[in-house]
């Protein structure tokens, strides 16, 4: 559907959707019991194979890759940004990631490409884009970080905006 509205209106991306409440689209979904419909990241809707580059000086913290067929992350790079108190991660990547852990890395550096069903969780391609506070990353991790997801309660909005900030303030959609 999508690609076809791209197509329609001679766009090659579109992208929204930071604290947008989804509850219509996810009605019925896991998401419905604990009534977590708040999308806490930006998708940035392009074709598979788009090259997903960084827009600021950061370190790779972590890449793994939760494939769930049901709608994982799929193929995940999480960064520390440099400058800010900020953890980014960029989901729903290609399998084919081109950092490594630990790696320092500068504006316009390459993490990978926009990847496609099923290997990228099993969505549409886009990029999923989710910026954590330290507090909040450190919370996930210590969690369980399997247990991280890109939505958050309908009842904790305001919490939600000073824990995840709007990724739109540290990408370039291009």
């Amino acid at each position: 559907m999508l690609q076809a509205t791209h197509k329609q209106l001679g766009i090659d991306y579109s992208y929204g959707g930071w604290l947008e409440n989804r509850a219509y689209i996810w009605r019925n979904s896991y998401l419905e019991k604990k009534k977590t419909f708040i999308h806490l990241g930006v998708d940035v809707n392009a074709p598979a194979g788009t090259p997903v580059a960084i827009d600021f000086d950061a370190t790779v913290v972590r890449i793994d890759d939760d494939h769930d067929f049901e709608g994982g992350w799929g193929p995940r790079v999480i960064v520390r940004h440099e400058h800010v108190d900020a953890y980014i991660i960029y989901a729903h990547l290609a399998r084919d990631i081109r950092v490594m852990m630990g790696e320092g890395l500068s504006q316009g550096d390459v993490l990978g490409e926009i990847g496609q069903a099923p290997s990228n969780g099993n969505w549409y391609p886009h990029v999923h884009v989710q910026v954590m506070t330290p507090k909040a990353y450190s919370v996930a991790y210590l969690d369980n970080f399997r247990s991280l997801d890109g939505y958050g309660a309908t009842n904790k909005l305001p919490e939600l905006k000073t824990q995840f900030r709007n990724p739109m303030d540290f990408i370039q959609v291009k």
